[in-house]
């Protein structure tokens, strides 16, 4: 930054300067603070509406959560080893309503929730901007309380909410520590654990399938910044309550989220673990590149009953770790199992057992049977196919099979 006092960042809270705020325009009527049951805040910067709340820790949660198993689930799930140090003491629950879904300068945190854990118990405060002149006092605060925490936790806030708030920081020239933080995203977690249970990982989704949970009367996400604008023209805070309930119930849904995708990675070997949960697992093992745990839970994957068409997704590492051991008996069972079923899968195992029969067993017949096979499949697929399986690699395959099936015609034995 050049000219003027450049910006400090990551260090405790100091606001640069106290913005001149323009005085509120008061509404007649009953307070907007009365209505979504919260109370006025002051501070130099101004004021904004805090609503405060207790609730019980999720099942799984404590204070003295998560151990050392639980630390390498978040590290694994959350593909950042550096969540082995996680401490849910030292962690801040975030989500934002806006007053857009695109982010950008023009996009205002208009309630922002955060939550902790705080005798036994989680603490759910929610700030809320009246109007636009609130925002320097909610920011101003949301910056104190941010130095108090090591970690943030959030459902898509990597992508979303955090950038939002970095955004509101600079607009408002206050220092904040947030870049300092470390950063669980429940997101990702939930698009590793959950990816072949469910084929929408939402929150919604994942509190009806996961958690068990129906909200009653929710307001959804893409009509709330319409209510904000509405509030604004006619200062009536009534259609507020549901919109400051929502966010509540996000932020006692991602603790219990937690604790539970923890539960449910930590449990793969489990006689009641949910297969396609288990194959997550596994895939999250391979992505970390913990080799054996991955094999060992695509094989329990398996054991367990996996449905027929996750099946593939199991069966195609085991088979290729096999392969590299040389365990060609294991690999061509699980190649052979895959070839029954039509699909992408099904090529893949045949151009496998193509490969085998060909340069392992010397069977160019079989070799050639199998990648006739796998281009009928491949020509009864829909979509495209990656290089290796599409025609033009099989019918490159075939013409090589025919030449060396040609030269075997001509030899003549000797002797």
């Amino acid at each position: 930054m050049t000219g003027g006092r450049a910006m400090a960042w990551n260090r405790p809270w100091d606001p640069v300067e106290t913005p001149t705020v323009e005085p509120r325009t008061v509404v007649p009527g009953v307070p907007v603070e009365d209505v979504i049951g919260g109370a006025l805040e002051s501070n130099d910067a101004g004021s904004f509406v805090v609503i405060s709340e207790t609730h019980p820790l999720p099942h799984g949660l404590s204070q003295v959560w998560p151990g050392d198993a639980d630390r390498r689930a978040l590290a694994t799930l959350g593909g950042d080893p550096e969540l082995e140090d996680f401490e849910l003491e030292r962690a801040l629950f975030v989500d934002t309503e806006t007053t857009g879904l695109a982010g950008g300068t023009g996009t205002y945190a208009f309630l922002v929730g955060c939550g902790w854990v705080e005798d036994g118990a989680l603490r759910v405060e929610q700030y809320f901007m009246r109007d636009h002149a609130d925002e320097p006092a909610l920011v101003a605060h949301l910056a104190r309380l941010i130095s108090r925490f090591d970690w943030t936790v959030s459902f898509n806030g990597k992508s979303f909410d955090l950038p939002l708030l970095r955004t509101r920081f600079i607009m408002n020239r206050t220092r904040t520590a947030l870049d300092a933080l470390g950063a669980l995203d429940l997101l990702h977690v939930a698009r590793r654990l959950w990816r072949y249970r469910l084929p929408r990982r939402d929150l919604g989704t994942l509190e009806r399938e996961i958690l068990g949970v129906e909200r009653e009367l929710d307001v959804p996400s893409h009509e709330i910044p319409d209510i904000y604008f509405r509030y604004l023209r006619t200062g009536d805070p009534r259609e507020l309550v549901p919109v400051v309930a929502h966010n509540r119930t996000d932020m006692v849904s991602m603790a219990a989220l937690l604790a539970r995708a923890c539960d449910a990675f930590g449990g793969w070997r489990s006689p009641t673990a949910q297969p396609a949960e288990v194959l997550g697992a596994a895939r999250s093992f391979e992505l970390a590149d913990e080799v054996e745990a991955a094999l060992a839970a695509y094989a329990r994957a398996l054991e367990l009953g996996l449905d027929g068409a996750l099946q593939p997704f199991a069966q195609a590492p085991l088979s290729l770790a096999h392969k590299r051991r040389g365990a060609w008996p294991q690999a061509v069972d699980l190649w052979r199992s895959m070839r029954v079923r039509e699909g992408r899968g099904a090529v893949w195992a045949l151009v496998e057992l193509a490969k085998f029969h060909e340069h392992r067993a010397g069977e160019f017949h079989t070799a050639r049977d199998c990648t006739l096979e796998a281009l009928e499949q491949a020509d009864r697929l829909l979509d495209a196919l990656p290089q290796p399986l599409a025609r033009p690699a099989l019918e490159h395959r075939l013409a090589r099979l025919d030449r060396r099936l040609g030269a075997a015609k001509v030899r003549r034995p000797s002797g």
